[in-house]
């Protein structure tokens, strides 16, 4: 091929079928209504460059379509209903499953394992991340949580005096396992949204205050041989450790009523959202198509 042919060569009109658009990096082709695509010269960090470049490969695409792709997708999303919260909510999930993939070291797509620890984040992280109206943020819901914490802090130091006398005061009092866990425990303020602890406060301000009274207490008393002074001494704490119930108990049902209209607002929400699903694979099964068996309870 001469010099002359191999340039006419080159400058030959493409076939009719020939699509840059299906070559990667290539333009696509211009279509009525379709403007010229402008070229945006953009600095990066290698690290993201490099990051970019993984993308494209896994996804089968350039770079500069990769980059396309992504800010369509980011304009699409600003263009709905999502607001800045709901952002920061979707970009704290997306790092943490960023952080499981890491461990696993496979994408939580296409691996169970990964998938079962995305799964795990999903019902752990939203208690600690949702914190809309958070009660504590309410005065007077602050104030009563206070006042249950003092009256806690006063029974356990009554509990351990009672040692000192070879007593052992009853663990299994109508605290235990209900609100602190253990009832040697000291109560910390509840972290995340409600639920946990919080939902067992209303549980306990219901309980029969017939459970009150530390006659296990009084009958270990009678059992030790302790100077009639000492026994005295002992017998005085126990009688103040029951007036401590009391008020604990009073200070709990202060702090149930105080938090309850935002367990009621909580549940509300769950309810709204369960019936929602519920009616929409209702809906499904009329139609005859998929739908999430858990959505039905």
């Amino acid at each position: 091929m001469t010099a002359k042919s191999a340039v006419a060569y080159v400058l030959r009109k493409p076939p009719k079928d020939f699509d840059l658009s299906k070559n990667k990096g290539g333009r696509p082709a211009h279509h009525d209504g379709e403007t010229k695509k402008a070229a945006i010269a953009v600095r990066t960090a290698p690290s993201v460059r490099d990051a970019l470049k993984a993308a494209a490969d896994e996804n089968g695409r350039s770079i500069t379509q990769e980059v396309e792709k992504r800010l369509i997708v980011s304009f699409e999303a600003d263009g709905g209903q999502r607001s800045s919260e709901t952002e920061r909510l979707l970009a704290k999930f997306a790092a943490e499953i960023a952080e499981i993939e890491q461990m696993t070291g496979k994408r939580w797509h296409k691996d169970r394992k990964t998938a079962g620890a995305v799964l795990e984040m999903f019902r752990r992280l939203p208690n600690h991340l949702v914190r809309t109206d958070d009660p504590y943020d309410d005065e007077f819901v602050s104030r009563t949580w206070d006042a249950l914490y003092a009256a806690r802090q006063e029974t356990l130091k009554l509990m351990e005096h009672l040692r000192d006398f070879g007593i052992s005061p009853w663990e299994q009092s109508y605290m235990k396992g209900r609100l602190f866990g253990n009832s040697s425990a000291t109560p910390r303020r509840p972290e995340g949204q409600l639920g946990g602890i919080l939902g067992r406060l209303a549980g306990v301000a219901d309980m029969d205050r017939r459970e009150l009274g530390r006659w296990r207490e009084r009958e270990q008393l009678e059992r030790l041989e302790l100077p009639p002074e000492a026994k005295r001494h002992a017998l005085a704490l126990i009688e103040l450790l029951e007036g401590a119930d009391e008020r604990e108990l009073s200070a709990n049902e202060a702090h149930s009523e105080a938090i309850a209209p935002y367990l009621q607002a909580e549940e509300e929400g769950r309810t709204l959202y369960r019936s929602s699903k519920r009616r929409a694979a209702e809906m499904a099964v009329a139609r005859g198509d998929d739908f999430s068996i858990s959505d039905l309870f």
